[in-house]
């Protein structure tokens, strides 16, 4: 008896080996759909999170653009807007995705790059 129940058993775990080996994983459709939703929806309250960092992000930006230490205080000015306008684009988008995010349609941003930290603002001075 003890033979049998230990061959029973042996063959048993045989067999759930065997077959989670041999088993491909089943994609799951609403595994499929419901991610880009996620993303949206975190990209949205992504955005509206870092919306004010627009603004130093600008003030950079443009100061790199100026040739001489005028140009650059001027850039810093000028980013200081831009940066305020950029902030108010980002939080918008955000806003959209996070309302936008149940429905099916358009998961692409709105606005480009899709993440504040996506671009690459500070470059070498030599």
């Amino acid at each position: 008896m003890k033979k049998i129940f230990t061959l029973v058993l042996t063959t048993g775990i045989f067999f759930v080996l065997i077959s989670s080996s041999f088993a491909e994983r089943i994609e799951s459709k609403t595994e499929d759909s419901i991610q880009p939703h996620v993303h949206k929806f975190t990209r949205g309250l992504v955005n509206m999170g870092t919306a004010p960092f627009e603004i130093p992000k600008q003030m950079v930006k443009k100061a790199q653009e100026g040739n001489s230490v005028a140009g650059e205080f001027a850039g810093y000015l000028t980013g200081i807007v831009t940066g305020i306008g950029w902030s108010f684009c980002r939080f918008g988008s955000g806003m959209v995705d996070i309302v936008s995010a149940p429905f099916p349609g358009n998961e692409e941003g709105l606005i480009k790059p899709e993440f504040i930290t996506d671009e690459k603002i500070l470059n070498d001075r030599k």
